[in-house]
């Protein structure tokens, strides 16, 4: 009975293996190369995305630190009940322009993502490359936000330790 427990699990493993090898969850993985000019377009879509995806639990964990060093700040300075010196001030504005940054990287990938049309940029032939190039520009655009953003929150956080 052992030896049947283990040749159903074997074949679990390799089932499991052999179903996920190589392909991730957009059907866009390595296995799927590129083969025209539009295939290409639709992947390097693909490839901004697979860069950005990863970072929205930091955006998210940014926003909240940005969003606690304001209420300190804030709580601190109400306590006191005088006017803010302008190094107070100036920590104050930075962290709500960061928070602004953050909250709009945050929400163009998922305005992004809402919108992204996969059956108008699987279109077969020529009729698929106006889409595709307007979304290649969306796309990038919503990772240069992301990446700026979390580039400025790391430097101005640790600035503040």
């Amino acid at each position: 009975m052992r030896s049947f427990n283990l040749l159903v699990l074997g074949f679990g493993i390799s089932l499991v293996v052999t179903a996920c090898g190589g392909s991730d969850h957009s059907g866009h993985g390595a296995q799927n190369q590129p083969k025209t000019s539009l295939d290409s377009l639709y992947s390097s879509i693909w490839d901004a995305h697979d860069v950005v995806m990863p970072k929205m639990g930091k955006i998210r964990g940014a926003q909240k630190k940005a969003g606690q060093l304001l209420d300190s700040i804030n709580f601190a300075w109400i306590k006191r009940s005088m006017a803010e010196p302008q190094e107070v001030k100036s920590w104050k504005d930075a962290l709500q322009s960061l928070m602004e940054e953050l909250n709009y990287a945050d929400y163009s990938m998922d305005r992004w993502m809402t919108e992204f049309d996969i059956d108008s940029a699987t279109q077969k032939g020529e009729a698929r490359r106006p889409y595709l190039e307007t979304e290649k520009v969306k796309v990038d655009k919503v990772k240069e936000a992301i990446l700026r953003s979390l580039s400025r929150a790391d430097s101005l956080f640790s600035a503040i330790r």
